[in-house]
């Protein structure tokens, strides 16, 4: 959050920090799946209505689970454009904002390796949800410091 600050001012956009739960995993890695979304949250605004991006987290211990949520009111994506957009240089919807298509397949990357799985949910002009869930037991299996990441 720190680090994109500058970012959110500029945009004009509300970030809303709701509950968060502890999740020990790669901190690196998290920083750049959460900094990657929300970068894509602030990129596809709408610019006729005021940004807010809700961050919120939650742990589900029956399914051993930790699930993180950034929901935003921007542009949205259509639902047969949906499937596209974890894909590989692919992007969807209006072309007005540099990019090459390669953020939320790196995303999805970062999220298989900790064990996890990244969905979204969204309706074209009203905005996206990235749901991401992580197992509470992280696999042991990466290089990276791992720490309490909140």
């Amino acid at each position: 959050m720190d680090a994109m600050a500058h970012t959110f001012r500029e945009s004009g956009a509300r970030v809303l920090v709701e509950d968060l739960t502890v999740l020990t995993t790669d901190s690196a890695a998290m920083g750049q799946i959460i900094g990657n979304l929300l970068s894509n949250s602030i990129k596809y605004l709408q610019p006729q209505r005021p940004g807010v991006i809700t961050i919120s987290g939650q742990s589900d211990s029956r399914l051993k689970q930790v699930i993180l949520e950034i929901k935003d009111n921007g542009r949205g994506i259509s639902e047969q454009d949906i499937h596209k957009i974890f894909s590989l240089f692919q992007r969807v919807g209006k072309q007005d904002q540099p990019g090459e298509g390669m953020g939320l397949s790196y995303v999805r990357t970062l999220v298989t390796r900790l064990g996890g799985k990244i969905t979204c949910q969204s309706i074209l002009g009203q905005g996206s949800t990235f749901t991401v869930i992580f197992p509470m037991d992280p696999p042991r299996n990466n290089h990276h410091e791992e720490r309490n990441t909140r």
